[in-house]
């Protein structure tokens, strides 16, 4: 096929499935806010997604045309044809695993935020025209099927979000049949020349950037579904061959008279015991028995304060003390 007409094509096809989706998905918005955002109106945006997928970016256009934010699909200034880089790609044949990478457009954003520097040397052309602006880079976390205070059925909990990378399949069933189950979180900017400033070597410029909205993603992802729980069989193993444990099997052999493969068999079960083995789907789906129970029980719920919470999950673990001991508490708590 012709090149043309294969970008032609392409174009087509992106235009109809925005359209579409536009019409169908009501996404739940987050931190949309300029001045949450830390965005001045000669700034330059670029926004940046933690992986590459086409559905991502359309909703994010979505949320963006909404809140009267730069669009991601618009240019930036006449710099750059798109105003957004992935920092990572999907792989595999259902796109489960993501393959860092350095975004090209990314490493042209340095490029173009270090030729301001220059613009008082003669400048070039570029020089001019983001003379005196700033590039600032918008993180946005989306999760599909995930949506605060609206879980209630069991195949949306079938569908939310987890520590795995959302499947292509997955985000196409979650954008069908719950177009209101979507999260898309905006993320205060960072200031491209302000981190180039503080750092004055370009390489490391570009690996600290990186470092910074890698970091970013984990504490976003922990503070809305939670700790990492994936590597529990490796925790595990790690405890089973650590030297304690291996002295504590070879004493209990001698003392116990006992083969080495019934002691490890027990120091396996206390150690499965004792460390958590917890699935937010059976979480979510005991908040809605349990939000059911209490509309039953209760006249409501009242809760204060619950935004400090929220702020100090993404960087703390949180320990909830409830002020007496009480089943319901600890119930009406999770």
């Amino acid at each position: 096929m012709d090149t043309s007409l294969l970008k032609k094509f392409r174009s087509i096809q992106f235009k109809t499935t925005r359209a579409f989706l536009h019409a169908w998905i009501k996404p739940t918005v987050l931190g949309c806010h300029v001045e949450y955002l830390g965005i001045e109106p000669d700034d330059l945006v670029c926004y940046v997604l933690y992986s590459r997928s086409i559905g991502d970016l359309l909703v994010l256009d979505h949320a963006c045309e909404k809140a009267q934010l730069p669009r991601p699909i618009n240019p930036i200034a006449d710099l750059e044809s798109r105003s957004f880089f992935f920092l990572g790609h999907s792989e595999g044949t259902l796109g489960r695993k993501t393959q860092r990478e350095q975004s090209a457009r990314m490493l042209r954003l340095f490029q173009h935020q270090a030729s301001t520097e220059d613009s008082g040397k003669g400048g070039s052309i570029e020089s001019e025209t983001i003379k005196g602006r700033r590039i600032k880079i918008v993180p946005v976390s989306l999760f599909w099927g995930h949506q605060p205070d609206k879980e209630k059925s069991i195949f949306k909990l079938i569908l939310s979000e987890n520590w795995t990378v959302t499947s292509r399949l997955k985000k196409i069933f979650a954008g069908l049949l719950h177009p209101r189950h979507i999260l898309v979180q905006f993320s205060k900017a960072i200031d491209l020349a302000e981190l180039m400033e503080g750092e004055p070597e370009k390489e490391k410029q570009k690996r600290k950037l990186l470092r910074l909205l890698r970091v970013h993603f984990t504490r976003q992802k922990q503070a809305i579904i939670g700790p990492d729980l994936s590597h529990r069989r490796t925790l595990i193993n790690s405890i089973m061959t650590s030297t304690s444990v291996l002295e504590a099997i070879n004493q209990e052999i001698k003392t116990e008279h006992k083969s080495r493969y019934e002691i490890e068999k027990i120091a396996l079960s206390y150690a499965q015991e004792i460390a958590a083995d917890q699935s937010y789907r059976i979480v979510r789906f005991f908040f809605v028995l349990l939000t059911w129970l209490w509309n039953k029980l209760y006249d409501g719920i009242n809760i204060s304060r619950i935004e400090t919470a929220k702020e100090l999950a993404k960087s703390h673990e949180i320990v909830y003390i409830p002020c007496h001991r009480s089943h319901i508490d600890y119930l009406l708590l999770s």
